[in-house]
């Protein structure tokens, strides 16, 4: 009842879409397209999709292309809207024996990807009760390849959103790994890859190690070449596992260690442990008093660096970060690394005895209490600082040009995560390409920089900082929803958040009704405006009509103009002319129900069409035949003969060779 009050009563006949002529604005997920007027297959998609509540097929009056289906995740009120057709989702929202969440996808947080069989939802369920750091999965499957679905294993449940072709679920229960930690020689594992690294010939531990210390790895393979060279054998982490194969050269094993959880949210006592970026990066910047190290201490930089890597305690950090302050080469580049592996590595983090949290900013944000990014964006931020103080003291490298270069295109050297604590410039031919190239090695030597240091903004200044960031954001979000371009959702959804967290909800959505009703205004005036020009377009052809003088393109006009209005004029056309368009049949079919004219009309139109078949096939055997009959005599006036040749008084002279076409014109007998 709240249905037929809301949307009206659709139209009755099978053959026409339920409201033709309507539309439902917004709430649009995706818009595949579909063939021209094909209402059916938008419906399937809709019902298809278990987020879809509506949807709405539109056909561009100015082509003869296909139409696009837009489906929505929310069903409004109608409007009038001559090009586009609607109707509402007909089948249950969750098929029966499918995924737990049919039609959703979770927001970000992806950690890896792998491609499964088509629709093969349970294939990513299991590579997520598999993996120890997999709190959720999302499978999609795209319209341009129907052989394969992708998975996408999520460390976290994030916002759950309608998405297109795509099923989600929470992750079930963890799943005992097999074996766990036995190595197999003469195996390896065929799955989707982390990563792979060199490690030294038959070295195992090494590539258990890389594993154990990676909260996303699930297991490993170590492909060891025939010829026992140094660092020749490759170690590959995987997040996901299909198989355990033969493999001849190679080592494989389980993950040994189960992924420890993360710990939960201070209280009491341990919200000691909280610190801004700001204050924690204060802490642990380069303050440089050059000595000379020992040769006891030289030597113990590479073990403390890979210690950390390999997840060790923190004591291990503060001896390297005392050994770098002395201003040595060695160290300072050892600590960039480290901070540079904690800030971007896959499956990396600080110690787990770090005696800091960072606290999420008081700004709103995509950030929240005791989120990873916070721990990666502070040891970012250090990186910064070290490779500043290095290429001042060393001059250029490779891993210290990859940390300045994230402040290129800084705002006075403050990017929204943190505030860089330099200002880079180029003189010369240097530019910021020139510094990636060196980063990545496709320079050998270090470009021209100027660095200016300057006092690090406050955890103020940076709130400050971060807020007109997102305001402006906010500000341009409310624009575009004012304007009523297309929107996604996680936009829309960032927007209503930050609205709610900074008490701008009421002011928000006056200022959007204002917008939009201001925007319909102008949408039915221009609607009105197309309306007059039809109806004088109209006029002038039904003079023409009158008088004898209507060309034939001018009657495809008329049927269009017709079938826009959907009125007498299309009853009229269809009793006078006939109609050829599947665009007005399907409009005549939904305006007209009481009468036989739709159905009249659709044999008139296919038996139109049969008769431009058969005539089609009428002049394609004729033009064959006519083919034939010239590819033949071209053969027969190829056809080389000999034949007599005689003088003036009919004496015979020899033979000559001529074509026989030649020979029948001379008049000429073959030999």
């Amino acid at each position: 009842m709240v249905l037929a009050w809301l949307f009206g009563a659709p139209a009755q006949t099978q053959d026409a879409p339920p409201y033709p002529g309507q539309v439902s604005h917004g709430a649009d997920y995706a818009s595949p397209s579909v063939g021209r007027g094909d209402w059916k297959a938008c419906e399937k998609i809709c019902n298809d999709n278990g987020a879809c509540k509506m949807w709405a097929l539109y056909s561009d009056p100015a082509t003869t292309g296909n139409s696009v289906c837009y489906i929505k995740s929310a069903a409004g009120p109608l409007e009038p809207w001559a090009t586009i057709d609607s109707g509402l989702r007909t089948a249950p929202e969750r098929a029966e024996g499918g995924a737990p969440l049919q039609g959703y996808g979770y927001e970000g947080n992806d950690f890896l990807s792998f491609a499964a069989g088509r629709n093969d939802w349970k294939a990513c369920s299991k590579a997520c009760d598999v993996n120890g750091s997999c709190k959720a999965w999302s499978l999609y499957s795209p319209d341009d390849n129907k052989d394969v679905s992708y998975c996408w294993l999520k460390s976290r449940e994030g916002n759950l959103t309608a998405t297109y072709n795509t099923v989600s679920g929470p992750k079930t229960a963890q799943t005992p790994i097999p074996a766990p930690g036995r190595i197999e020689k003469g195996t390896a594992f065929v799955g989707q890859a982390l990563y792979d690294s060199s490690v030294n010939y038959d070295d195992t531990a090494a590539c258990k190690v890389q594993c154990e210390t990676n909260r996303y790895c699930v297991a490993w393979s170590l492909f060891n070449p025939e010829k026992k060279n140094a660092s020749s054998a490759k170690c590959h982490l995987y997040g996901q596992v299909s198989e355990q194969v033969k493999f001849k050269t190679a080592y494989s094993a389980w993950r040994a260690l189960p992924v420890l959880e993360e710990p939960a949210a201070p209280i009491g006592d341990e919200m000691l442990r909280w610190r801004s970026l700001e204050e924690v990066v204060a802490e642990f910047a380069p303050q440089v008093t050059p000595r000379t190290l020992t040769a006891a201490e030289k030597g113990e930089i590479a073990g403390l660096e890979l210690a950390i890597l390999q997840g060790g305690s923190f004591s291990y950090f503060r001896k390297l970060d005392a050994l770098a302050r002395t201003g040595d080469k060695a160290a300072m580049k050892a600590m960039i690394n480290v901070l540079l592996e904690i800030g971007q590595g896959h499956g990396r983090d600080w110690p787990a005895d770090f005696p800091y949290k960072v606290r999420p900013t008081q700004s709103f944000g995509e950030r929240s209490v005791g989120a990873v990014p916070l721990q990666k964006d502070t040891a970012l931020a250090l990186a910064m600082r070290w490779s500043v103080q290095y290429w001042q003291m060393h001059g250029g490298d490779p891993r210290a040009a990859m940390a300045l270069s994230q402040c290129v295109n800084s705002d006075r050297g403050r990017l929204y995560r943190y505030d860089c604590g330099f200002t880079i410039s180029f003189p010369g031919k240097s530019n910021a390409q020139t510094l990636s190239n060196y980063a990545f090695g496709d320079m050998k030597s270090p470009p021209e920089i100027a660095l200016a240091t300057h006092e690090p903004a406050t955890a103020v200044e940076m709130e400050q900082f971060r807020y007109s960031v997102e305001k402006a954001k906010f500000d341009q979000l409310v624009k575009a929803r004012i304007s009523g371009a297309k929107m996604f959702d996680w936009d829309v959804d960032w927007m209503t958040r930050f609205a709610e967290a900074k008490g701008l909800t009421d002011q928000m959505n006056a200022s959007i009704a204002r917008g939009q009703a201001i925007r319909m205004q102008i949408v039915a005036e221009d609607a009105e405006r197309r309306r007059r020009d039809l109806q004088g377009r109209w006029d002038d052809l039904y003079r023409r009509h009158g008088a004898g003088s209507l060309a034939s393109e001018d009657v495809g006009a008329m049927e269009y103009i017709a079938a826009v209005f959907g009125d007498e004029k299309l009853l009229w056309f269809s009793d006078t002319y006939g109609l050829s368009s599947d665009y007005a049949l399907g409009r005549l079919c939904a305006v007209d129900t009481a009468s036989a004219r739709c159905q009249n009309q659709t044999n008139a139109v296919n038996q139109k069409r049969a008769d431009a078949a058969a005539l089609a096939a009428a002049v394609a055997a004729h033009n064959a035949g006519v083919d034939a009959a010239r590819q033949a005599g071209l053969q027969s006036s190829l056809n080389i003969v000999e034949v007599r040749t005689y003088d003036a008084n009919g004496n015979y002279t020899g033979t000559t060779n001529m074509s026989q076409t030649q020979a029948e014109i001379v008049g000429a007998r073959p030999q």
